[in-house]
């Protein structure tokens, strides 16, 4: 069994054990730890007393006398001493675990405190001191914290891990005293003084790296939460299984976002559109201003358009000019929104908006060719349509019967507008849409026709002259304009406010006439920017750079200027301070922005930029010297350079992050919403000149600079009356000389400027430079944007325009990119080699293939580059002519999966006519490749594996492919290939093929051991371990399992990887119960890391993923018959290290999942803490690291398992308070904002958990009472449609609910109806049954469950709706425990291929959808089938109905329930049990692996099916418990009643 603590497989330690001694040589180590610290402490005393007895009660009551001290209380005090006293504790814990261990060192506590002591001591009386320290201990406290968890179990080397942590902290205290001397002038901390130093990271990451070394024991912090130190408690979760329903929510999201026209590049891996726009919504809200936004509430308009039920104007426009924050103020309206309460004009609202920077793309950026209107509507209508599950279905079943949409404007009308849902729920819709595009107005006009248009309330943010000239031309379109600026002073000052409390000099407010001058900042920026925060923003940044009065003054005066002044007065001070790089690097940036084929993220600007450091493969030499320019340096000297120097590479490399650069030097350019680089300001471009004007105004004395360029006939004046005026001493010292220098190079230095005839050549050069860079092209960015986009930027170059130097340098590199093998694999070669098959046709395959698309099936490329070559100067320094061959025409038509060409071109198998043609052009190519026995047996191979690996005929394959190899053998018994094809042939006896191996392989030893460089070539090495690990395979089905083990294991000592045949060696391992062979191999593994960690794509998707499929238990199972866990620990440890230095965290997340899973499968006591702590780091780590491939599922899962956990433990006997309300605190927050984008089917067991941890307290948690709200509409809203199917749904998700709060009424009523609705399905089915018309097929179909069978097995009519597992649940209660999988057959049979009853799901599973009739009332049992057969479809049948529920301790289930159940209220209806395990819990004596349910819970009874109680009940009613005396309650009546007691007025 796993241990209770993690250990290797050298050091164990569990509690108590003899492992735990420490050993004489970590004893002394750790002797020599404490007397350096000892001397360290004593030094940074510096004379003063060191207290070895020193307390944490002495060091708080130091601190408390620091605070008395100072002048005024500091406000971080407070959460300061609390982590003191938090760290000094983890510290006294630690500390004593290593002088338990031994005896001999000096008290390392009190060492500690010491050093802490005379840390404060020298920051004492400095503000920041407390915030700055709490921020540093927060850092050290991570890792104490999960030290002293491990308190009575730690080893020698875990001890000695202790003692190198406390010395760390020791380190970290003297490099925080050594700071103080460092910035012995400061009179107050800069923000994470300390964090930011490098000294401290250094420390701090040394700390880091030393806990990494036992990365399985850093999570206990969370252990700590959810777990007692004894550690035996079960807490095993079984995954909720989400049967029908879950697959066709799916199916109903794809088919929306198919009929909404997403591209493919926007979607997915489940077909549904990537959330860009909830990105832009998180990146506006968290740039936000605390207390901004609030001033809607105060006008009329804005809040009679937010909470009116009725509305005379239900568009509302916000109005301003760009800059001005509409887009930050409708992000805060939209937060608002969500939050309005009881203010509501509804029950429910939903909230869809359109951010233009989320949605920020070039026109070409990929296949999406649609225009604004077509953007915008498919974003906002995904939105409203998966807004929750009514919406979903009925959008849903419009695409499903709608033939046509006749553009967005249609699919608005038929999807949204004349939706049903949207006439019959009650839910207020708020559309919010950024930017007002001209296209918008015919939207606009549409909604405006709706007759409820309160129900949908329209924003918009829109400029003045957009309004003026589209929205109130608009024929019917009314709305009510808010002008941003006249209200949003409030927000302004708050942002002036918060800008200065970020800088040094205005910071500190106690300081003397600090308070006077913030206001005077503040009100002078208010006034004179007028709610313009691009202006706003640039005096501000020119207010952090002063510090001088005068300055901050004509700052403020320069404020009021208008928004062209500051771009000018913005782009001539870059002009006159930026050196030539740096606007080189701006200009480049420019060009990237302008026109590149897509907006680029900051990481990859930065490295596209560092392109130009590399040395180019040709450089063009002038054919005429220009005359030299005068280049200013950063020094302010000249230097002389010709325009040749001027293309590629500056002769320094920048340090700085180009993210820094964007905001402190290059500030025209901004990172938006969306996280990419733009302008700052959409404006700034139209006052950059071009090129051409830019050289003109370089000649005539003009310039961005003005009049600040002066001509060399005024220098020549001032020269000559400096030169007769000043001594020639005196002339020289003052640098005249170099002054006049400077200002005639000012007239011919490069200013920020555009170059429109020249951007697409200078980004064509880039491609080509990167395509044809050994070390660039590893850059998997920058080589698929340039193989991707080279030929368009290529196609709109105009040669007449473009610079005559720049053409002549792409003629040799776009030779070299056809003709050397590295720009030829640049193109067409796969590089991302170490990843499955699925995974690459994703991503790399689909550059290759375009790649492919374009220079190879069609004529695209090749007549773009006979354009090039036509001319003359890009020809000019090429010396070798091209050969063209015809090619296809258009490209696109290669772009379509399923047009003949691209099966053409781009399938994976050929015809074996083809694949003659193929060998025999081959042929004729090489150098007589018959020529010898051995050289025709080669061929022969190599024919033979590519029919075998080609041939799209199978019984060709086999025969040509086994012909061809035998052939190959025949002339060249040597043929090693041969001998290995041939022996894995199933014409090929075991033992044939176990001696032909053999053979290879002694050959194959022989060869090797002569010529040690054999094995240098990777095909070598592959085919060693091939035919090593098959001759395994061979022995392993010959019965020599020792043998073929060995073999196994030797094939692995060999650079050639391939984990899918691993898995299934383990398979055969495990079915043999051969558990040490099974280990062994998993050691080698573990062994051999260094080989496999670059497939570690394949490792998850081919090996983990196969080992623990749902029925899997194969390395538990080893583990525990070996009692070597330490070996699989080892193994997943090795690989999620792994991941993490891949940053592989998908993949990571499932790897994690899996060790958790492995953990849980022991037959012993399972080691939770591990398994809690492993499933908390990967749920941290896919929410820090958010994914758009991995399946939501999965992270519910994860979810809900670990709110059960904070539950049980949260209800567990005799915890205390604060412990309760820390796992309250903790669960809440796994869902910590209630709104309708959240799902909460996925999520239903953590809302659960939620509100019964508060019910069992009985709190009144809004949280709780929201969650409650959003069930019960949702399951009336399902009620309420006019479909049917959805019913079972509805009662699923409000019994869950009325189970989790103990409504005992109402639960009743949904499980009565559930099993009404499953009573008339499977008496439907069974009519089905009975009737004389049916095919053989159907009869087959039918046989095993149809009424004769039922007869047959001596079942009685009465019993044809009870459970379909009677004789089942009659076996024993005590079940073995292994994971129940999923096993259902066609048409819903429950039996497995063995005719064994298989669990295929829990009643807390989401039911699948049933279909009914109008009647509610189930029909009597049909007679027996009749036996006269005739033909007929088999596609009429009804659905047939499969178990609903089932016993958890005896895995009876119940199709028709005929026996009462028990519902536990306090595992949230995820157990359910039957009468006899009911007693046997309450007895203690239900003895099931990981069962999680206990005695003490509370739980509520389901009554069993009665027919007899439904056969009166009117149409439209629901039955009511047996004890109340109504029988039955009309549904309309019953949604009213639910409504009153759940639902707000």
């Amino acid at each position: 069994m796993p241990p209770t603590t993690l250990q290797s497989s050298t050091t164990g330690m569990s509690a108590g054990s003899e492992s735990n001694k420490i050993d004489l040589a970590d004893q002394k180590e750790i002797e020599a730890i404490w007397k350096e610290v000892h001397a360290k402490v004593l030094e940074l005393a510096g004379g003063r007393q060191v207290r070895e007895s020193l307390t944490i009660a002495d060091v708080l009551n130091y601190i408390d006398d620091v605070q008395k001290a100072d002048e005024a209380k500091s406000e971080h005090y407070g959460a300061f001493k609390s982590l003191v006293g938090t760290t000094l504790q983890c510290i006294g814990t630690v500390g004593g675990i290593v002088t338990d261990g031994v005896s001999n060192v000096f008290a390392p506590a009190g060492m500690c405190y010491n050093a802490f002591t005379f840390v404060v001591q020298a920051w004492q009386g400095y503000e920041g001191t407390f915030a700055n320290l709490s921020e540093l201990l927060a850092k050290c406290v991570e890792f104490f914290e999960r030290l002293q968890s491990y308190q009575g179990r730690m080893d020698g080397k875990l001890t000695r891990l202790a003692s190198q942590n406390l010395r760390l902290f020791v380190a970290i205290c003297e490099r925080t005293i050594k700071l103080r001397k460092k910035h012995n002038k400061l009179l107050r901390f800069t923000k994470q003084l300390f964090l930011s130093d490098d000294g401290v990271q250094d420390l701090l990451g040394m700390m880091d790296r030393l806990n990494s070394k036992e990365a399985l024991l850093v999570n206990a912090q969370t252990y700590r939460l959810v777990s007692d130190s004894a550690g035996d408690i079960k807490l095993i979760l079984e995954t909720q299984k989400d049967l029908k329903r879950e697959d066709e929510a799916k199916r109903w999201r794809r088919s929306i976002a198919k009929a909404l026209g997403f591209p493919g590049t926007a979607l997915d891996n489940d077909g549904e559109p990537v959330p860009t726009w909830q990105r832009a919504f998180d990146t506006r809200l968290n740039s936000l201003v605390e207390g901004t936004g609030t001033w809607w509430r105060t006008d009329d308009a804005f809040s009679h358009w937010a909470t009116a039920q009725y509305l005379e104007e239900p568009i509302l426009v916000l109005s301003g000019t760009g800059g001005t924050g509409k887009t930050s103020m409708m992000a805060n309206t939209i937060k608002s929104i969500r939050r309005l309460g009881s203010e509501a004009p509804s029950s429910r609202v939903v909230a869809a908006y359109y951010f233009a920077d989320g949605d920020k793309r070039k026109p070409d950026d990929d296949e999406d060719e649609s225009g604004c209107l077509e953007r915008v509507s498919r974003t906002l209508l995904w939105q409203l349509a998966t807004s929750y599950e009514a919406m979903t279905k009925s959008v849903a079943w419009v695409v499903e019967r709608a033939t046509h949409f006749d553009g967005a404007l249609d699919r608005w009308d038929q999807l949204f507008f004349n939706n049903r849902e949207l006439q019959n729920s009650n839910t207020t819709f708020y559309i919010f849409i950024d930017t007002l595009d001209p296209e918008l107005v015919a939207l606009l006009q549409r909604y405006s026709k709706l007759v409820d248009r309160a129900k949908v309330r329209v924003f918009l943010t829109a400029r003045p002259e957009l309004i003026a000239g589209y929205l109130r031309q608009a024929d019917g379109v009314s709305f009510a304009e808010v002008p941003i600026t006249k209200h949003s002073g409030h927000d302004v000052e708050k942002y002036i406010i918060s800008q200065m409390d970020n800088m040094p000099m205005l910071r500190d407010t106690r300081r003397q006439g600090i308070s006077e001058w913030r206001q005077i900042i503040k009100d002078g920026l208010r006034d004179k920017c007028d709610g313009d925060y691009f202006n706003l923003n640039t005096s501000l940044a020119a207010l952090a750079k002063v510090d001088l009065i005068e300055d901050i003054r004509e700052v403020l005066k320069q404020a009021g200027k208008p928004r062209m002044d500051q771009i000018k007065a913005e782009l001539r001070r870059l002009n006159n301070i930026r050196t030539i790089k740096e606007i080189r690097e701006i200009n480049e940036i420019i060009l990237w922005i302008d026109n590149g084929r897509r907006y680029f993220p900051v990481h990859v600007m930065d490295a596209i930029l560092s392109v130009k450091h590399y040395e180019p493969f040709f450089m063009v030499q002038n054919e005429q010297q220009r005359p030299q320019l005068l280049r200013r340096q950063t020094t302010g000297a000249l230097t002389h350079s010709s325009e040749a120097e001027e293309p590629l590479v500056p002769t320094t490399i920048s340090l700085l992050p180009l993210a820094q650069k964007l905001r402190e030097k290059y500030t025209i350019f901004s990172v938006t919403d969306s996280g990419v680089v733009d302008w700052r300001n959409s404006e700034i471009k139209s006052q950059i000149p071009s090129r051409e004007n830019q050289l003109d105004i370089a000649v005539n004395g003009g310039g961005p600079s003005g009049s600040q360029v002066i001509q060399e006939s005024e220098i020549n004046i001032v020269r000559h009356f400096l030169s007769n005026v000043c001594p020639e001493e005196l002339y020289k010292r003052f640098e005249f000389e170099e002054f006049f220098n400077q200002k005639m190079g000012a007239r011919l230095k490069e200013y920020i400027h555009i170059d429109p005839d020249n951007a697409d050549i200078r980004i064509v050069l880039t491609c080509l430079v990167i395509l044809n860079n050994e070390g660039l092209r590893q850059k998997e960015l920058l080589r698929q944007y340039a193989m991707y986009w080279l030929l368009e930027h290529m196609q709109a170059v105009d040669l007449s325009a473009a610079d005559r130097q720049l053409r002549g340098q792409v003629g040799p590199l776009l030779v070299r990119l056809f003709t050397e093998d590295c720009g030829i694999d640049s193109l067409f070669w796969s590089f991302d080699e170490n990843v499955s098959m699925k995974t690459w046709e994703q991503g790399e395959a689909t550059y290759i293939r375009e790649s492919r698309n374009e220079w190879v099936y069609s004529k695209a490329g090749v007549r773009e580059i006979d354009r090039w070559f036509g001319d003359s100067m890009v020809t000019k320094y090429v010396t070798d002519e091209l050969e063209g061959k015809e090619m296809s025409d258009d490209p696109a038509v290669y772009r379509n999966v399923e047009s003949d060409e691209y099966q053409t071109w781009e399938g994976t198998t050929l015809s074996s006519s083809e694949l003659e043609k193929i060998e025999a052009w081959a042929f004729q190519e090489l150098d007589n490749p018959k020529s010898t026995p051995a050289r025709e047996s080669l061929w022969e191979i190599h024919g033979a594996l590519q029919a075998f690996q080609l041939c799209d005929n199978e019984d060709e394959k086999k025969e040509i492919s086994q012909r061809r190899a035998k052939r190959a053998l025949e002339l060249n018994p040597q043929n090693w290939h041969a001998c290995h094809f041939v022996a894995g042939r199933p014409v090929t006896s075991k033992e044939d093929g176990a001696e032909l191996l053999k053979r290879a392989k002694g050959a194959v030893d022989a060869i090797r051991a002569k010529d040690h460089t054999w094995m240098d070539i990777s095909a070598n090495t592959a085919l060693l371990a091939r035919i090593t690990f098959d001759l395994g395979n061979k022995l392993w089905e010959l019965g020599d399992f020792a043998s073929a083990a060995h073999t196994h294991r030797e094939s692995l000592d060999y650079d050639y990887v391939h984990f899918s045949a691993y898995a299934k060696a383990l398979g055969r391992y495990h079915e043999s119960e051969q558990w040490g062979e099974f280990i062994a191999f998993v050691e080698t593994l573990n062994r051999k890391s260094e080989v496999w960690d670059a497939y570690f794509d394949e490792l998850i998707n081919e090996f983990i993923v196969t080992l623990l499929d749902e029925d899997s238990d194969m390395l538990a199972e080893a583990a525990d018959a070996t009692n070597r866990w330490d070996a699989i620990e080892t193994f997943f440890t090795i690989a999620m290290e792994i991941g993490n230095s891949q940053q592989a965290y998908d993949m990571l997340f499932l790897l994690r999942e899996a060790f958790a899973r492995t953990l849980e499968l022991t037959n012993g006591v399972v080691d939770e803490k591990t398994v809690i702590s492993t499933r908390v780091t990967a749920l941290e780590s896919i929410q820090a690291h958010p994914s758009d491939t991995l399946p939501q599922k999965r992270i519910h899962d994860m979810t809900n398992m670990l709110a059960q956990i904070y539950l049980n433990k949260a209800i567990e006997p005799n915890t205390s308070e604060e412990k309760v309300e820390s796992l309250g605190s903790s669960m809440t927050a796994l869902l910590p904002d209630v709104n309708e984008g959240m799902d909460a089917w996925g999520n239903i067991i953590t809302i659960c958990c939620i509100i019964r941890y508060q019910y069992k307290r009985q709190t009144k948690s809004d949280v709780a009472k929201r969650w409650i709200e959003r069930i019960v509409r949702a399951g009336l809203e399902l009620l309420s449609d006019s479909d049917d199917e959805n019913d079972t749904y509805a009662y699923w998700l409000l019994g869950r609910l009325f189970v989790t709060i103990e409504d005992e009424e109402n639960h009743a009523i949904t499980w009565s109806m559930w099993n009404a609705i499953q009573a008339y399905d499977l008496t439907k089915w069974e009519e089905w049954v009975s009737t004389p018309i049916a095919s053989p097929i159907r009869n087959q179909v039918l046989r095993q469950d149809s009424i004769d069978s039922r007869l047959e097995a001596g079942i009685s009519r009465a019993s044809s709706y009870t459970s379909i597992a009677t004789k089942e649940r009659e076996r024993s209660t005590t079940v073995n425990g292994k994971a129940r999988g999923i096993a259902q057959s066609h048409n819903g049979d429950a039996f497995n291929g063995s005719g064994k009853l298989v669990r295929t799901a829990t009643a807390s599973s989401a039911p699948a959808p049933v279909h009914k009739d109008e009647e509610t009332q189930p029909k009597a049992t049909p007679a027996r089938i009749a036996t006269d057969i005739i033909e007929a479809a088999p596609e009429d049948a009804p659905p047939k109905p499969t178990w609903f529920v089932g016993c958890d301790g005896c895995d009876g289930q119940w199709t028709v329930m005929d026996e009462p159940l028990l519902n536990c209220a306090d595992c949230v209806g995820n157990i359910q049990l039957d009468r006899r395990c009911h007693a046997l819990l309450m007895s203690d004596q239900l003895n099931i692996k990981g069962f999680k349910c206990k005695k003490e819970h509370k739980f509520l009874e389901i009554s069993s099916w009665d027919a007899e109680r439904f056969k009166d009940m009117p149409r439209g009613c629901l039955p009511l418990p047996v004890d109340n005396p109504k029988r039955w309650i009309p549904l309309e009546e019953w949604k009213e009643t639910l409504k009153r007691l759940y639902l707000p007025e």
